[in-house]
């Protein structure tokens, strides 16, 4: 019988997964500090009351770094970079049909989780078009828009980088021209309700979502942000190779390229070894969905430890 080829591993592109990697942390801290505003308060109590004045000043931060603007403008560009890097990750991806329909699939089954959840707790919350549906979204109209270029256009098939970098700039200067990207701090008297008129308007980002505490966003302006990515992709990565050198099997001992190495190793240590930062932008979707249940876990332990109790 002839033997299986196998399948060439690509070698990572190391600055996308460090770049990636900080804004995963980014979103751990800011998470932290929700979990600092709502959760600690919603779910631990205690009959003293010097735990329950901790507690309230613990609330208090997580609600004043939560509206700080500074925090506010940063989240944006933050998410404008995470789209950013993505749409440049598009241009390396084999499958960008599976890849967005099993980005998409994992959204969906946030939002049911969280649907549940709300109606267990009684609080209404519950997350229509969060950033893992929007980022899923997005990946899949990307595919189709790319297909159906290359179905109609295939002898122009490698200009379809500048139609993504116009459709990017247009969609990008929309969703900030109506404010798209600004989620206001009270919502649900801002926004509009969730129902069959109103989901198109809520999904594009005309209208943000209503539920308490939702995790959202719009398709405008960050599906502009993948699409100038994916441009950023084919012009500066067309041989989909890093910028960044690998690295020797062991550490080199001559002192004359020791900087060089320390250099790289901030990036991505000997081959075979990945620093945390680097590991989670590698496994990206997984720190995503698995983060925020270990900090509520530690944010738990350490409550119940100095003399809380369980609000349930």
């Amino acid at each position: 019988m002839p033997s299986r080829e196998k399948k060439v591993k690509r070698n990572r592109i190391v600055e996308i997964d460090f770049i990636r990697g900080v804004l995963m942390w980014f979103v751990a801290v800011d998470h932290l500090f929700f979990d600092f505003m709502y959760i600690a308060p919603q779910f631990f109590t205690s009959s003293d009351p010097t735990l329950m004045k901790q507690l309230y000043e613990l609330q208090n931060i997580g609600f004043n770094y939560w509206y700080w603007p500074l925090r506010v403008g940063f989240r944006f560009f933050c998410l404008a970079l995470f789209f950013l890097i993505s749409g440049i990750s598009c241009y390396f991806s084999r499958n960008n049909l599976k890849r967005g329909l099993i980005i998409l699939g994992v959204g969906i089954l946030i939002s049911i989780g969280f649907y549940i959840a709300g109606i267990i707790m009684n609080d209404g919350g519950y997350v229509f078009f969060g950033a893992i549906t929007c980022f899923g979204v997005s990946i899949l109209i990307y595919w189709l828009l790319r297909f159906l270029f290359k179905k109609l256009c295939p002898r122009y098939e490698g200009d379809f980088k500048w139609v993504a970098l116009g459709l990017g700039i247009v969609i990008i200067a929309v969703g900030l021209m109506f404010d798209c990207w600004n989620i206001k701090a009270q919502g649900p008297p801002e926004g509009l309700p969730l129902n069959w008129q109103n989901f198109i308007a809520i999904i594009i980002g005309k209208a943000h979502d209503t539920g308490p505490y939702n995790d959202y966003m719009p398709l405008f302006p960050y599906l502009g942000f993948l699409f100038v990515g994916s441009f950023i992709g084919e012009v500066f990565y067309k041989e989909r190779k890093s910028y960044f050198k690998p690295l020797p099997e062991k550490p080199d001992k001559d002192a004359s390229i020791q900087k060089k190495v320390v250099y790289y190793s901030s990036l991505m240590p000997y081959k075979g070894i990945k620093n945390v930062i680097t590991f989670s932008g590698h496994y990206s979707l997984f720190f995503y969905l698995f983060h925020q249940v270990l900090l509520i876990a530690i944010l738990g332990i350490v409550l119940l430890s100095k003399g809380y109790t369980l609000n349930l």
